[in-house]
């Protein structure tokens, strides 16, 4: 199991012990400083706001790993967690 994979099982699994939490701290953002929008690989909005997967994928892309995404149902709730390729 590579690195991406352990991060997305240990949020999978977060997700399923505390849904409503983890909801929360994957989908806020918040405004980031010009220093965090110029970061080469943190994850920021084009509207300058950071979140959770942003600074997560920010990390494994320094590591040379797949990315981190959201899951998210029809109704636009969070359903878990996978990897990507970037």
């Amino acid at each position: 199991m590579n690195q991406t994979q352990v991060a997305v099982k240990f949020l999978n699994e977060a997700f399923e012990a505390d849904p409503y939490t983890i909801k929360l701290i994957v989908n806020n953002r918040y405004a980031a400083n010009r220093a965090l929008q110029v970061h080469p690989t943190i994850q920021v909005t084009n509207k300058g706001a950071v979140g959770f997967l942003g600074i997560l994928n920010g990390l494994m892309e320094t590591l040379g790993n797949d990315r981190v995404a959201a899951i998210y149902n029809e109704a636009g709730e969070l359903d878990g967690f996978t990897s990507y390729k970037s």
